[in-house]
């Protein structure tokens, strides 16, 4: 029972809500969000029966450890493969909820999504199929590397999803920098208008060279967080050593990568700053 628990207690993390949730939803679809929040409901449901089942066979556990009986270790044993399988279901749950947003989110490119798509229902086949045989587990062997498969597995998803919210993360920030290139370039040609009619603009212009500055400052970063992204579950990993070494590293990066996105956002704020105060002082012109 403590090599079951050993394989059992590892996957405990599992159904942390990953990195995907720090990114907003960017579909502006209503039905595309409203199959999101369904699953996301589906996916929350099943993680409340897995914690219970979790803590079944965890009491149980105890009980074999306090009595070694061979009865109580039946039970143990059982109890670990429901807690199994329920951790099974709430894992396809929440690729379901994962393939509903990336069907229809935006900032992502065709091929990307299919790449994601086929990963996602990849993992899902793989957990239908196995999910059936784990109630026919006889020994604590085979239950512990139900346990180990499920976990590998697992580390994969979650870099899937660690990629998938850089990607949205880069969408986001690509959005209010491509509205603030459109609006500098308007503002651009009303200087010079202003200009050519003899007017004062040169607290205009000083303004909105500290407007493309900043926005220039945000596209740098951008860049960066962008290098930062493209490089998470590129290494192909397949054992379980390799792939909780990419897992780290895929949190590394999605943090550098988010940190350039706070300091993007910092420059567009900055930028539209700018904007606010060319606004005011074309108003008195």
């Amino acid at each position: 029972m403590l090599k079951i628990s050993g394989a059992l207690i590892s996957i405990v993390f599992l159904f942390a809500l990953v990195s995907i949730s720090q990114a907003k939803l960017a579909e502006t679809d209503k039905k595309a969000v409203e199959k999101y929040n369904k699953y996301k409901s589906e996916y929350t449901q099943a993680v409340n029966v897995y914690k219970s089942m979790r803590q079944d066979y965890l009491t149980a556990k105890d009980k074999y450890l306090k009595s070694k009986n061979a009865e109580n270790g039946a039970a143990a044993l059982q109890k670990a493969k429901d807690f199994l399988v329920k951790a099974d279901e709430a894992m396809i749950k929440y690729l379901n909820m994962l393939k509903a947003k990336a069907e229809t989110v935006a900032g992502i490119t065709e091929s990307e999504r299919q790449q994601i798509l086929s990963e996602i229902n990849s993992d899902i086949a793989w957990l239908e199929q196995h999910k059936p045989q784990i109630p026919n587990a006889t020994t604590k062997e085979q239950l512990t590397e139900h346990g180990e498969q499920m976990k590998l597995h697992w580390i994969k998803v979650r870099v899937h999803a660690k990629r998938l919210a850089g990607k949205i993360l880069i969408y986001r920030i690509n959005a209010a920098i491509e509205e603030g290139d459109k609006i500098g370039a308007d503002v651009e040609t009303r200087i010079q208008k202003l200009k050519d009619e003899g007017k004062d603009t040169s607290k205009l212009e000083a303004w909105l060279v500290d407007f493309e500055n900043n926005l220039n400052l945000a596209k740098q970063k951008r860049d960066a967080a962008v290098a930062q992204y493209d490089q998470i579950g590129t290494a192909g990993s397949t054992t379980l050593s390799q792939l909780n070494a990419e897992l780290k590293e895929a949190d590394t990066l999605l943090r550098g990568g988010d940190n350039f996105i706070k300091d993007a956002n910092q420059y567009v704020r900055a930028a539209y700053k700018n904007l606010k105060d060319i606004a005011k002082e074309l108003k008195t012109i």
